[in-house]
């Protein structure tokens, strides 16, 4: 069947055949799939995805009821003359550090979506969040290795150095000194998960997740990182949780209150 005006025009096709831009195709092209009943072609929506509803939520739920089950992880020690079991692990510290990755994941998916749906605006903002969240992770990196994991010459032997009493190959064999002393005693013991793992989810996931140097979760050794200089860190990790909820968080909720705003509810 075609349209009067147009007979090139189809706006019904014969059996085992599909209506698309006026034309009767046997398959529909990429992007698009048959109607119910089988007349014509339509673009793919969520639903012909199959997705799984709220799948950061369910994580996130999962990811707590998991740091819960930790707190049944206890310890005996002595209190005021009698023998108590208390729980050593951090528990909502390492909730708050197990969900971290989850909005990096959640922005990455959101920048998909958009780009499969052709929300092309919408897309280039989640693009911008996506690099405003590295860009902080990147520079909490930078910033922790620098401060915790570097190591420096004593001023006294720095002189011999220059005054060529001391090599400087051997000065720095045997006299270097860790940045912050207590650190750089726990961090060696568990140089994978602190040289590697924790650097890694840092940089590509959040810098919150560094906060699991000191969940003591499930009272591993690994997550109870100790500081000399613990002032610092926690001032660090709340100016670069003020740039993320500024740069970051604020642009996702406008983003959020936009889309609602233009969204056809009929």
């Amino acid at each position: 069947m075609c349209e009067f005006k147009d007979p090139t025009r189809c706006l019904l096709c014969k059996k085992n055949l599909f209506v698309f831009e006026g034309k009767c195709l046997a398959v529909c092209p990429k992007g698009y799939k048959v109607n119910n009943p089988p007349t014509a072609c339509r673009l793919l929506n969520l639903q012909d995805m199959g997705v799984i509803y709220f799948p950061f939520l369910t994580m996130a739920v999962i990811i707590t009821l998991v740091c819960i089950c930790g707190m049944f992880k206890k310890k005996a020690v002595w209190r005021q003359g009698r023998r108590v079991k208390v729980s050593e692990q951090n528990t909502v510290t390492a909730i708050l550090a197990g969900i971290a990755p989850l909005q990096f994941m959640a922005v990455c998916m959101q920048w998909a979506l958009c780009f499969v749906f052709k929300l092309f605006v919408a897309g280039v903002n989640s693009y911008f969040v996506m690099i405003f969240i590295l860009c902080i992770n990147l520079a909490f990196l930078i910033t922790y290795c620098c401060k915790f994991h570097g190591r420096y010459l004593p001023k006294q032997k720095m002189q011999m150095v220059l005054v060529k009493e001391l090599e400087m190959s051997e000065a720095k064999k045997r006299y270097m000194l860790n940045n912050d002393h207590e650190f750089g005693t726990w961090y060696p013991r568990h140089d994978c998960w602190s040289m590697c793992c924790n650097p890694f989810l840092t940089l590509c996931c959040s810098f919150k997740c560094n906060k699991m140097y000191y969940s003591h979760f499930y009272a591993l050794d690994m997550f109870k990182a100790r500081w000399t200089d613990v002032s610092f860190y926690r001032k660090m990790l709340m100016w670069f949780g003020i740039a993320h909820f500024l740069l970051v968080d604020c642009y996702l909720i406008g983003i959020s209150v936009t889309g609602m705003l233009h969204q056809d509810w009929n």
